[in-house]
């Protein structure tokens, strides 16, 4: 059976599947019938026809601000005369574990302003006596802990909010629209009782983002969780099979004539370090490293600055600044030819980066890849702003005589500044800007002569990020753009790098019948430019393989400064409803697609059909308080219409009535063809897998938590993995914890890529050999955490991370003829092979006798072996100050043997002499 397909028939397919679902799914003719609850006597009562959107906007709840006529004092007393006289917000109803059922305890909020801040005070009584609670650090996830969540919908449009929460010991935590990385500065105080607990907050109007009309209407919203019940509660209640959130928010009223607040707030910080390290003798030399003594100190100083342009605009700015990353990055081990992804860690591009997030759609529910990604389409990790960009490890090379260097870790950045906001008529606006400087990095030779080469041109990098939304938060239209310019004076560098790329793209979302369906659609284009050395680099990378040398549709073009792009992908879903939930998405990313200057992507000329077909029971009951169900086709080819990957995925979830959980996951993926498992060679295929994992996991509130997983997965060639992991947290009273994620895997590949030999008389392979070895990895890996809250401003945490792996390659052979999974093996099936154990090679004669030239083959045998480890102390010493202490260490101990043998790996690593880092940081928060 041929696997290419026309695009003709692939469309006609992907349709077919599309309306299958749509039918499955129940596609809205008219209206849909999203049903509600009502209270009788206690129970949740199911009602046939809710109201509509509109209807339940307008009935939902509301509370009145007051504005104080006296100073308000923060204590959690709740007793002066500003707040007795409040009208408290009641009528508190579940949504766990009786969706729509009263409240068990009785809730009593009020809502105090003046011209500096609003204040929310709070009573949560509980009859039980039995207020749970503990410390944490900000933002930490207490599960076992009682709750006061209150969201802000400033702009009172439906689509965001900001949300702060509070527990019984005063650990806080904030977030604007979903992003965590969000720190306003802002008080609480709490007090526990035997009759429950109270909560009083104040939040500066500056710390917010409001319209300027001067009679005000807001939407809000309160949460509480009683952990001793397993109860939540909310004060504007809307079903589970409803569509929710800001949506189906109260209305805060009694706002006007709020001041514009402070405008300016600025955050100066000194820092120092100290690192001892080995500086071993280079090479060939008989002299020290004159750059690294071992015992190195270094200062730096600098300052952010926020500024309020309007009550609707802000200016966050930084010079000279701080962009060090506390915790090292997730040990990995990556065979493949794609760059491996890690997270962002540094404050200032964490803090506020969801609002440049493209592609996400209304309600979630957008066709963009993994973070955000933007209408990438055809699997594979794709995302348009990718911070870790700017900053990165000079890209340039320094010349082989060189033996000492002063090479730094990452490009300094002079300086960065980002303006967002909304402006009048709703358009939310971000702008970020970066300029890194040029890294000069002096080295010296054999002879100790100094010289200095220019690793990292001077660069700038700039994204933009517009959006709007209408008709409430249901629909949206949105744009960006990046740019990233390169200043290349170094010749060497401009054989290297792009001088400048450029990505825009467009972005829409719609919300219907009743919020329950939701229709998606993002197309991004790219263009990059650069000297021909540096786009034929791109045209041959791993994302495209332009050379495949039977790809009739794509073709190097040596000649060519630039190279242009384009990605869309378009979905439809039902996002809403009793049980059943859904989505098509259909996406096409180009050959030509680049956003690797500032973005992430490791895959291009790709076409997709992803369909997902949900259904899930909320209702407890016997055995369940939950469960839930999911089957996801999936259909991938590239523009040459060659079929990559026809697989079905599922999973099965649940949760028991004492809150334990488990899922089970599955997979399985038919033959298809493959365009990179020959790194730029012609097709192979690929054979049937199955995979399978399972997950269980114990109730969160108890003091000791835990989590086991396994999975499993196997090919029709032979090939196969394992993986076990685990974790287990351990709660030290109400001050500290414990957690280990133990794991351990292995696996068997049947044909891992060694490399390719240029032979004329190799015609089934296009004039290549393409070399594959088996390969047998064992990992085993540890996350360890321990935390230690003295107060909710000063704690101490620690985390190390040990990590060994290893990978031992068998005898080479070669792909017996393009478009198959089938091998020549050396020895057996052709030619000899004679292994060089000394000299850790093989020689290869390919046909024996025959006229086709012998050549050699690295054994590439390996053992990763690190421990990375970070203690953080911090203490808030006041509101938006902090000072930091911290020690890292490094070890790090990679060998050749191949085998994987705990005891000796783990001996070795530490004989190994450590890096050790020691760092201090300071900072003081003014707001004249």
């Amino acid at each position: 059976m041929s696997l290419a397909l026309p695009l003709r028939r692939q469309l006609a397919a992907c349709c077919t599947l599309a309306g299958l679902l749509l039918l499955a799914l129940g596609a809205p003719v008219g209206s849909l019938h999203a049903q509600g609850t009502a209270s009788d006597g206690g129970a949740a009562v199911t009602t046939s026809r809710p109201l509509s959107a509109d209807a339940a906007h307008a009935a939902a709840p509301t509370v009145t601000a007051r504005r104080a006529a006296r100073s308000i004092v923060l204590d959690a007393r709740l007793d002066d005369d500003d707040w007795r006289e409040a009208e408290p917000a009641t009528g508190f109803r579940q949504t766990d574990p009786v969706d729509g059922a009263p409240a068990t305890e009785r809730t009593e909020v009020r809502v105090l302003y003046d011209d500096e801040a609003i204040y929310i005070g709070a009573r949560l009584h509980d009859s039980s006596g039995r207020v749970s609670t503990r410390l944490g650090r900000r933002d930490s996830d207490l599960p076992d802990s009682d709750w006061f969540i209150v969201v802000f919908d400033s702009y009172h449009d439906h689509t965001g909010g900001y949300r702060f929460k509070v527990n019984p010991s005063g650990v806080f935590g904030d977030e604007a629209n979903g992003d965590r990385s969000w720190n306003p500065v802002w008080e609480v105080a709490t007090a526990v009782d035997s009759a429950g607990w109270s909560v009083e907050l104040r939040i500066p109007f500056s710390q917010l983002r409001f319209s300027p009309a001067a009679d005000q209407v807001w939407g809000i919203q309160f949460f509480r969780q009683i952990r001793s019940k397993a109860e939540n509660i909310v004060f504007s209640h809307s079903p589970k099979r409803e569509r929710g959130g800001p949506s189906r928010f109260g209305h805060l009223l009694g706002l006007r004539e709020i001041p514009r607040g402070k405008a300016i707030e600025l955050l100066p910080y000194v820092a120092g370090s100290a690192e001892y390290r080995a500086v071993p003798l280079a090479s060939g030399t008989a002299f020290a490293n004159p750059f690294r003594s071992g015992r190195d100190y270094f200062s730096q100083y600098g300052a952010d600055l926020k500024y309020g342009l309007t009550s609707n605009f802000t200016l966050n700015a930084t010079f000279n600044p701080d962009f060090g990353q506390i915790e090292a990055d997730e040990a990995q081990v990556n065979l493949s030819a794609n760059e491996s992804f890690f997270r962002e860690q540094r404050p200032f591009f964490i803090e506020g980066g969801n609002i440049f997030r493209f592609g996400v759609g209304v309600g979630g529910g957008g066709p963009g890849g993994p973070g955000g990604g933007g209408g990438g389409g055809g699997g594979g990790m794709t995302q348009i702003f990718y911070s870790r960009r700017v900053g990165r490890a000079p890209q340039g090379a320094l010349p082989g005589e060189s033996r000492y260097a002063d090479v730094p870790d990452a490009s300094r950045i002079l300086g960065a500044a980002k303006i967002t906001g909304r402006t009048a008529n709703g358009w939310s606006v971000g702008i970020m800007e970066a300029v890194t400087r040029r890294e000069m990095v002096p080295w010296v030779d054999s002879a100790a002569q100094r010289f200095t080469s220019e690793l990292e041109p001077q660069s700038n990098f700039l994204v933009a990020r517009v959006r709007k939304d209408l008709r409430e938060g249901k629909s949206m239209v949105g744009g960006i753009f990046t740019a990233a310019h390169r200043d290349l004076g170094d010749s060497s560098l401009a054989l290297r790098l792009r001088s400048s790329a450029y990505v825009a793209g467009l972005d829409f979302g719609h919300l219907f019948a009743n919020r329950s369906w939701d229709v998606n659609a993002s197309f991004v284009s790219s263009f990059i430019n650069g000297t021909e050395a540096v786009i034929i680099a791109a045209q041959r990378s791993s994302a495209r393989y332009y050379n495949r040398p039977d790809a009739s549709y794509l073709e190097v073009d040596s000649s060519a400064t630039s190279l242009t792009g384009w990605t869309g992908a378009l979905s439809l879903g039902k996002s809403a409803g009793l049980h059943w939930t859904g989505n098509v998405r259909l996406s096409a990313t180009s050959p030509g697609y680049e956003i690797n200057d500032l973005g992430f992507q490791n895959s291009a000329d790709r076409t997709s059909l992803n369909l997902s077909l949900n259904y899930d029971e909320n209702t407890p009951g016997r055995f369940l308080r939950r469960w839930g169900a999911g089957l996801r086709p999936e259909y991938r080819s590239n523009f040459g219409g060659d079929m990559l990957g026809r697989a079905v995925r599922g999973d099965v979830e649940g949760q028991l009535l004492n809150y334990m959980t488990a899922r089970v996951n599955f997979s399985h993926e038919l033959s298809s063809l493959d365009d990179r498992l020959t790194r730029g060679g012609p097709l192979s295929a690929t054979v049937p897998s199955s995979n399978v994992s399972i997950d269980v996991g114990s109730d969160p509130r108890m003091s000791l938590t835990w989590n086991l997983s396994a999975s499993e997965r196997w090919d029709a060639a032979g090939g196969w993995s394992q993986s076990r992991g685990g974790r287990v947290g351990f709660k030290l009273s109400d001050w500290g914890t414990v957690e280990l994620s133990p794991r351990y895997s292995r696996s068997f590949g049947t044909a891992q890529y060694v490399t390719r030999v240029t032979d004329a008389y190799a015609v089934e392979t296009y004039g290549r050999r393409y070399i594959f070895a088996e390969i047998r990895q064992t990992t085993a890996a540890m996350q360890a955490r321990f935390n230690l809250t003295m107060t909710p401003r000063l704690g101490l945490s620690v985390a190390a991370e040990p990590f060994i792996a290893s990978g031992a390659y068998g005898s080479p052979f070669e792909l017996r003829r393009a478009r198959e999974y089938a091998f020549n093996v050396y020895g057996r099936d052709v030619g000899t092979v004679t292994a060089n154990p000394a000299a850790r090679t093989f020689t290869v004669d390919p046909d024996g006798a025959g006229p086709a030239s012998a050549f050699t083959v690295s054994d590439n045998d390996f053992n990763t072996r690190s421990l990375n480890g970070t203690a953080n102390l911090r203490w808030d010493w006041r509101p938006g100050s902090a000072i930091f202490l911290v020690w890292q260490q490094r070890r790090s101990f990679p060998t050749n043997l191949g085998d994987f043998d705990w005891r000796r790996d783990t001996r070795d690593l530490f004989l190994r002499r450590a890096e050790n880092t020691f760092l201090f940081k300071m900072n003081y928060w003014l707001n004249p």
